[in-house]
């Protein structure tokens, strides 16, 4: 029975960092388009 709850707990764990990764990954990607923006209006 345990073997279950351990199965269940690590895919719930992989499935919310794969999550946390794409939010990063989509944060980072916002910020450098953000920032090369910037720079060309500013020229």
């Amino acid at each position: 029975m345990q073997k279950i709850y351990e199965i269940i707990i690590g895919a719930l764990i992989s499935k919310l960092i794969s999550f946390t990764f794409d939010k990063i990954d989509k944060i980072i990607e916002n910020e450098i388009n953000g920032r090369s923006s910037r720079k060309v209006n500013d020229r």
